[in-house]
């Protein structure tokens, strides 16, 4: 689960591994692994080629979209079965520019004091 949103234009890794029903990492080997985008104008995402069960998800556009994943998992005892998971990802607008910085002073008078008598 990516813990901040993306800002348009940026890219993130993704990794999927299995995991058993009690929430423990499985040791099944994982060959068939899809991932979808639920919006593809939100992100995109595509296989890594050099990291295995890995994709890249691209940011697009301003929104939340959910990513499924799909796989084979192999127990070492050569039973297979289909797993799936998801998750959301948040896609915000580019940042505002940061702040212009300070280049020069300015001087702010005040009244003139003490007042001349006559």
């Amino acid at each position: 689960m990516i813990t901040e949103p993306l800002v348009v234009g940026q890219s993130v890794a993704d990794i999927v591994s299995p995991v058993k029903a009690d929430g423990s990492a499985s040791l099944a080997t994982l060959s068939n692994v899809t991932y979808t985008s639920a919006d593809p104008s939100v992100f995109t995402t595509a296989p890594d080629p050099n990291v295995p069960n890995g994709a890249i998800i691209t940011s697009v556009g301003a929104g939340t979209a959910n990513i499924t994943y799909s796989a084979t998992a192999t127990e070492a005892d050569g039973t297979a079965n289909t797993i799936t998971g998801a998750d959301t990802i948040v896609v915000t607008a580019a940042p505002p520019p940061p702040p212009q910085p300070a280049v020069a002073l300015v001087g702010n008078f005040g009244t003139p004091f003490p007042t001349p008598t006559v």
